[in-house]
């Protein structure tokens, strides 16, 4: 949907993929939910246009949050995957842990800079 920028249907993305990827089968009810709910998704910038038929779908933008959700632990980085088993807690104090290192830094060369 991102490289036609332009209204598509679920019949041309179907056909598009099976053209792109013939190993893999493609399914126009499947495709048609999938680009339904990524139009509705918080994490993207889709517009579904309900009052044609068939539906158009255009797509402008979508965040890699929205695929965060959707793939297993073990195709996870390392650093994503530690996250995720952690608690609340303990994410708000690693973030609080970056934020005051951060800090550190910055003043550290706003001390040098005016040491100059």
């Amino acid at each position: 949907m991102l490289e036609q920028a332009r209204p598509v249907t679920a019949r041309e993305v179907t056909q598009a993929m099976r053209d792109r990827y013939p190993h893999l089968e493609a399914d126009q009810r499947a495709i048609y939910l999938r680009m339904r709910s990524i139009c509705q998704s918080r994490c993207s910038n889709g517009v579904m246009n309900t009052d044609t038929r068939p539906m158009t779908f255009e797509l402008s933008y979508i965040d890699d949050t929205y695929f965060l959700g959707r793939i297993s632990s073990c195709r996870m980085d390392a650093v994503r995957r530690e996250l995720m088993h952690l608690s609340k807690e303990q994410r708000e104090r690693r973030g609080t842990e970056t934020r005051q290192a951060a800090l550190r830094i910055l003043n550290d060369l706003a001390k040098r800079r005016q040491a100059f």
